[in-house]
């Protein structure tokens, strides 16, 4: 597909960026925050910003609420900052254009939830810590994405957050680790393998529907041509990693302190939240764009049906702000009018 560069004029689009990133506008207290803190104490205000409906993208089931609430307890009953922490795929999907290199998605999800959470970081003393969860270490093995690619992407996200950290404000940490931090390789492989018997005995039991839809997302997500064996491997592997008990002793995003956060997918897991201002769209699975909205650019994150459907309306802006070793942050697409 042909993408066409927008003219100078739509310099606009440089310093929307250039704004949004920058923005240093501290949290000021309001009122409301002060009566909070004052009447039901500094828990109870964590937990408010925290499921806040303004970043929301679906309801919080009680379950989960009641999780939020004790590990808030517990960071604060610490002295610990509020640990939130997003496990993600840990590479970009193949299909899109930008694949293997993080775009403005990962971008747009960064600045969203430096957005979220600063507040807490304005309001408890010990702050927050953001860490994203790469789950890279089985990727390779269940979609055909060559490490290498995995490797680029996930390289890259380390760059972009380091690059992103003097934009964010006071009392607020960002740190990138992976699963594989915590655990080689093989001894993760061991674990699975001993899962995927369960799961293969089990497997029959699975209504047709349920199997055809499993197999159908694991062959969209496998990366060139297989075999029905391969995609039936490929689906096993991902539900050990969803429904196994795999991580027993690995301190990865679950652990005591740590409040998770999703977005499309969560159910009880993580809190529910849109990954843009605009989109629910998981990043890693999606590519990054600016809408107009009311005269105004709205970030959002498109799937790759949406990018297909989009592409005729695409135009491309040249951005200079991005260090040169992150390429696909060199340009920003834009939605232009019907």
């Amino acid at each position: 597909m042909k993408v066409h560069t927008l003219p100078p004029p739509h310099m606009n689009v440089q310093n929307f960026v250039t704004d949004y990133v920058s923005q240093k506008s501290p949290y000021i207290e309001s009122i409301n925050d002060r009566k909070r803190l004052q009447f039901s104490g500094v828990e109870a205000l964590i937990y408010d910003k925290l499921s806040s409906s303004k970043f929301r993208s679906s309801k919080i089931p009680l379950e989960l609420q009641q999780k939020i609430i004790e590990k808030v307890h517990h960071c604060v009953g610490h002295n610990l900052p509020i640990h939130i922490t997003v496990p993600f795929g840990g590479y970009k999907k193949w299909q899109l254009p930008s694949a293997p290199h993080i775009d403005f998605a990962e971008v747009f999800n960064l600045l969203l939830l430096r957005e979220y959470l600063s507040p807490i970081a304005a309001l408890y003393d010990h702050g927050v810590l953001l860490e994203y969860f790469s789950d890279e270490i089985f990727v390779s093995s269940m979609n055909n994405i060559p490490q290498h690619d995995l490797d680029t992407y996930n390289n890259e996200f380390a760059i972009l957050i380091n690059f992103l950290k003097p934009h964010f404000p006071n009392n607020f940490q960002c740190k990138f680790s992976k699963i594989r931090d915590f655990i080689s390789q093989e001894d993760l492989f061991k674990r699975f393998d001993e899962i995927k018997k369960d799961l293969r005995k089990k497997w029959n039991n699975i209504t047709q529907d349920e199997q055809q839809r499993r197999l159908a997302k694991a062959r969209r997500n496998y990366k060139g041509d297989a075999d029905e064996q391969t995609i039936f491997e490929s689906n096993l592997t991902h539900d050990a990693f969803i429904f196994g008990d795999w991580d027993a002793g690995i301190p990865w995003a679950f652990d005591k302190d740590m409040i998770a956060i999703g977005f499309r997918y969560t159910k009880t897991w993580g809190i529910p939240l849109m990954s843009s201002r605009s989109s629910a769209t998981q990043f890693w699975v999606g590519t990054g764009a600016i809408k107009m909205i009311n005269k105004e650019f709205v970030p959002t994150i498109l799937t790759y049906e949406q990018y297909l459907k989009a592409s005729p309306f695409l135009k491309t802006c040249a951005i200079s702000f991005f260090p040169k070793t992150l390429p696909a942050l060199q340009q920003l697409p834009v939605i232009t009018p019907v």
